[in-house]
């Protein structure tokens, strides 16, 4: 069990260093963990198999938020269009219920729209 969580705070690191050389927020991390342990408790006895391999500990979550402290640059990635368009189709996919798929298909299409138009008008000033 130690070497396990050995391992995982490796890759946690590795993961971070990823999330910084990638230019994302690194807050993004600790904000992951957080909606893992969330799914986690709202999951009752249906854990999705990854949060069984791969638990989220309160310590884990500080661990990622501390890292990202000592971290000063500012990250502008976390709400581009393509994280927009892919946070979109995963919320689709896992929709148990099909019209509210599509409900959320509008809603990333206006979100999407209004997203251009803002970058638009930036460049224009």
């Amino acid at each position: 069990m130690r070497y396990s969580r050995l391992f995982e705070r490796e890759a946690d690191r590795v993961g971070f260093n990823n999330l910084i050389n990638a230019d994302y927020d690194p807050s993004s991390m600790g904000e992951m963990f957080e909606q893992m342990a969330k799914l986690r408790r709202l999951a009752g006895d249906k854990i999705p198999e990854f949060l069984l391999t791969h638990p989220v500990s309160s310590s884990r979550v500080a661990d990622a938020f501390n890292a990202a402290d000592q971290v000063e640059t500012p990250y502008e990635n976390k709400d581009s269009l393509n994280y927009q368009f892919i946070r979109g189709r995963l919320q689709i996919r896992y929709e148990n219920i099909p019209l509210n798929s599509v409900r959320k298909m509008k809603s990333l299409i206006e979100e999407i729209h209004l997203m251009k138009i803002d970058m638009l008008f930036q460049l224009l000033i």
